[in-house]
């Protein structure tokens, strides 16, 4: 985070561009990026950078360059970090490219002269006018703006006049973006981007007070139009012609914007905020009885306006206007020559779009208000594009260093082309590209089947959402097997009459139909899918052809019912599933178990011996596609259709609080499930999360090794006090004190494999609960285990480290060990294992031994949200969403001042973690980042 300095290509901006020679891109170790300031430590940066602009020929020496930054921050109580900050370098003329800090201002609001406590400064943009060295303009969003005074070191500000609010419920609307544009005769014109009233226009008088500076806002359209409002304005751009004529652009989309930075990641592309998982968080500014999604247009507009002209309202002189790939980025505004002109737009799913418009005289003939424009020449010169490679989570191969398996958090809609396959090139530096062939399993890219099963056909490149289970063939070192949660899919003919055989080619005319399977009673499950690199030494990039892929389907199993009369909640039908390998007995030897995690019941773990799937597996039909000898995409069930689930399974209960806890001696009440504000929306209440599981191995107190498993099952979902209809919670209840709290759940599977293979399966034991800090709400994501050897004073001891989906990590001692005493996880629980007559058993629930709080965002005050986590010897990385990745040093799990290292901020949302090794042997780190792709860290 902060204030970066990066070297581009010396004829980067050269008419003609030759190859270039000497920049960051092509010698990243000679021209790293440079941090040239942040604004409170170098541990953890929460003041945001947010804008910059540059001014130049300031100075009583008149040739200062000055590069002026706001930083955005909060002082009042959702986050109390502090103010907004601007901050001013003078550049040095130099070849080594130094800077000297010039001066700074508190953005508070009592130093730009208001006498509210209520209003907060949180900066937005800045802008400076080409005609005044002076001065910037800086947008505070519901403080307005101001403008400052930068003539010496010590700044100041003064806040510009702005229109009412147009919601009186309103305690002010944001001020979203800013431009400025140079007219021959009439001086400077400011432009802001308004949230509700739209563009409003000053013009910049020096002469007066800045307060006293007329305002004017766009004119309604003619004719009327009903509805009409400039709603979510979100940025705006400007440009001066040479003479008094300005074209300005403004860019609007359809909601608010806490809508989309705020939006719940189901297909994490936003944010989640506490039990209810707030994915469409409501602009509190906006009364209730305005719709606020689709309330407007996501729309581009082009204006001409004529300076000479002075009106109450901006003329509405549209030149053009066009839809857009929303989640703004920016709006640039330039002029190319005398009659051409260049809008560059970006997007969070637009990308970079150049557009061009070449007028036919200058200066434009601006049409009669409400009149038909001219019709310049229009094109788009270029575009940007990398949204179809949006990563989340997956893994790393180890037969062909450059594959990964990542989940790509593609298109979900039927006939839209989804991602493939990413590869990491070789050299330096490397590029990561698409795998060739991988975007669709069938020529020509998917096509939705007929009516009622409006399916894709299968891409066994996209992964789940939450990551990938890997392994190597025993018998085939150079081919590995993938396992990733999915929906469960069956051929049908071509008129979706039916189910066909599974042998048949993916890609020839039939349909995929998204069936329920039974008994499983679920439409979601796991692909088994196997790629075999054709020459695992070769530098080449891998296509589909030389990868031999075969893929299978695994449904989900889950019980019909806990208890007689008491259905349990069925997963979703959303893929949201993960997975982990219980290792085999030696190395490179088939795992003993999967250990697959199911979302949405109170049976989230479920248990398989691989060796049952994989004599399945390698019983199946096969075919022939690109002269390779594949499996196509079938369920490893048996006839008649629909398919029953074939290997035996063991599932096991992640969430205690719903365990009938009666014997023949004790009768306690199992609890109720209820979640507040469940469902229905902007809400929706998971009742029983399940997220993901980790495998680890310690001893029990005879000294015995163990495999146990640790589950992140969200949160205890037995709320106290359950609102009418539904019944009170019953007073034997156990858990309702712990209401909200996050729950890890830990069984020992070792025994599961017990017979190695057969129509029966060995059991397991719960040996604890990891729940919160008492009192705290939180909601345990993911899980990781370290145990230290050596001659680190922690040797033997094990710790689990569970990120907090409310931005928190929390630090659990789960210690195995011969002493009784000191031993966290044995004897075993016991049934009933939580005694509200106080027999002892409580001690099967572990609290946090230590933990740390992520700062809540800058802009908003909204947690962050912890995602995924990954250990590497003492340093745990830590993908925090929006808020990059925190690193920290665990050599000590119990230091009182636990904190990250340095934080890696990454563009969009830092969603999953992996390691790789290179040719080289290099370890390196893999970032699956649903706006931007994937991001590779290492040597």
């Amino acid at each position: 985070m902060g204030l970066w300095r990066a070297d581009l290509c010396p004829q980067y901006f050269d008419a003609t561009q030759p190859a270039c020679s000497d920049s960051f891109y092509t010698a990243p170790s000679s021209h790293a990026p440079v941090r040239m300031d942040i604004v409170e430590s170098q541990i953890f940066e929460r003041a945001r950078c947010v804008d910059l602009c540059v001014v130049q020929g300031h100075g009583s020496a008149a040739n200062e360059t000055l590069l002026l930054v706001v930083f955005a921050s909060r002082s009042d109580a959702p986050a109390s970090i502090g103010p907004s900050q601007l901050r001013a370098y003078k550049l040095n003329d130099d070849v080594a490219g130094s800077w000297t800090l010039y001066g700074t201002l508190s953005l508070d609001p009592t130093t730009l002269g208001s006498t509210s406590a209520t209003n907060v400064a949180l900066a937005t943009a800045i802008v400076a006018d080409p005609a005044d060295p002076n001065h910037v303009y800086v947008a505070l969003n519901k403080f307005g703006l101001a403008r400052i005074d930068i003539t010496g070191p010590t700044f100041t500000g003064t806040p510009l006049s702005r229109p009412p609010c147009p919601f009186s419920v309103s305690p002010g609307e944001g001020v979203r973006d800013l431009a400025i544009a140079r007219t021959a005769t009439r001086g400077s014109f400011l432009y802001a981007a308004f949230e509700y009233t739209g563009v409003v226009e000053y013009h910049i008088d020096a002469s007066t007070p800045p307060l006293a500076w007329p305002y004017v806002t766009l004119a309604a359209p003619l004719p009327p139009q009903p509805n009409w409002n400039e709603w979510f304005t979100e940025r705006v751009a400007a440009v001066g012609t040479g003479s008094d004529l300005i074209y300005f652009a403004a860019a609007r989309q359809p909601v608010p914007p806490i809508l989309d930075e705020t939006a719940c990641p189901f297909r994490n592309t936003g944010h989640w905020d506490d039990h209810c998982l707030s994915w469409a968080v409501l602009d509190p500014n906006l009364p209730a009885s305005v719709n606020q999604n689709g309330a407007g247009s996501s729309t581009v507009t082009w204006y001409a306006r004529d300076a000479t002209v002075v009106q109450t309202t901006i003329p509405r002189n549209v030149i053009e206007s066009h839809s857009f790939a929303h989640y703004w980025g920016s709006l640039l505004l330039r002029q190319k020559d005398s009659t051409t002109y260049r809008l560059y737009e970006c997007s969070g799913l637009g990308g970079t779009v150049g557009r061009e418009l070449a007028f036919p005289t200058e200066p434009y003939a601006i049409p009669i208000h409400g009149g038909p424009p001219a019709q310049p020449t229009w094109n788009v010169s270029g575009q940007y594009k990398d949204r179809l490679f949006a990563a989340v989570d997956g893994v790393a191969s180890v037969v062909n260093p450059g594959l990964t398996h990542f989940g790509l958090d593609g298109p979900s809609a039927p006939g839209t082309m989804e991602g493939g396959m990413l590869y990491i090139t070789s050299g330096s530096p490397p590029d990561i590209i698409a795998v060739p062939e991988t975007i669709s399993m069938c020529p020509g890219g998917p096509t939705p089947g007929g009516a009622g099963c409006e399916q894709d056909p299968p891409n066994p490149f996209v992964g789940g959402l939450l990551g990938a289970v890997r392994w190597t063939d025993p018998s085939n070192p150079a081919k590995e097997w993938f396992l990733v949660g999915d929906h469960v899919l069956q051929k049908w003919d071509a008129q979706c009459g039916g189910p066909i055989s599974g042998c048949t080619n993916p890609c020839t005319p039939m349909s995929w139909a998204q069936v329920h399977v039974q008994p499983a009673d679920t439409s979601v499950g796991w692909r088994l899918a196997s790629l075999t690199a054709a020459n695992p030494t070769s530098t080449s990039i891998p296509t589909l052809s030389s990868l031999g892929i075969q893929w299978v389907y695994l449904s989900s199993p889950t019980y019909y019912t806990q208890q007689p009369g008491t259905p349990d909640l069925k997963a979703e039908d959303t893929p949201y599933v993960s997975g982990a390998p219980v290792p085999g007995p030696t190395p490179g030897s088939l795992p003993r178990l999967f250990i697959g995690v199911r979302h949405g019941t109170r049976w989230g773990l479920k248990l398989l011996r691989l060796a049952d799937v994989m004599n399945k597996v390698n019983a199946s039909c096969a075919g022939t596609m690109n002269g390779q000898t594949i499996i196509l995409g079938e369920n490893t069930a048996a006839p008649p259709l629909p398919p029953v689930l074939d290997p035996p399974f063991l599932e096991l209960l992640t969430h205690l609080e719903f365990e009938d806890p009666s014997t023949t001696t004790q009768t306690y009440s199992p609890c109720a499930p209820w979640v507040e504000c469940g469902g229905g929306g902007g809400h929706a209440s998971k009742f029983q999360p399940n997220s993901r599981a980790h495998v680890a191995r310690v001893t029990n107190t005879s000294g015995a090794a163990r495999w146990i498993v640790l589950v992140a099952s969200g949160f205890v979902t037995a709320h106290p006090n359950p609102a009418p209809p539904q019944p009170a919670q019953s007073t034997n209840c156990q858990w309702a004190q712990d209401y909200g709290s996050p729950e890890t759940v830990i069984y020992d599977v070792t025994d599961v494999d017990n017979p190695p293979s057969g129509p029966s399966i060995g059991s397991a034991q719960l040996l604890r609960v990891l729940l919160g800090p008492s009192g705290v709400p939180g909601y345990a994501w993911c899980v990781r285990t370290k145990t230290y050897s050596g001659a680190s004073p922690f040797a033997g001891r094990t710790f689990a480290f569970v990120g907090d989906m409310f931005g928190r990590l929390l630090v659990y001692d789960i210690s195995g060990g011969t002493s009784s005493t000191t031993n966290k996880l044995y004897p075993p629980a016991l049934t009933p294992y939580r005694d509200a007559t106080g027999s002892g058993q409580s001690t099967v629930t572990l609290r946090p031994t230590n933990s740390y709080e992520f700062p809540k965002d800058p802009t908003d005050g909204y947690h962050g949200n912890f995602l995924d986590i990954e250990i590497d010897g003492d340093w745990a990385y830590c993908a925090l969403g929006r808020g990059g990745v925190a690193v920290f040093n665990i050599s000590d799990p119990t230091v009182a001042s636990l904190h990250p290292t340095v934080i890696l901020d990454t563009p969009g949302l830092a969603l999953g973690l992996a390691f790789r090794v290179d040719a080289a042997g290099n370890k390196q780190l893999i970032v699956g980042d649903s706006l931007c792709g994937m991001r590779l860290y290492g040597p």
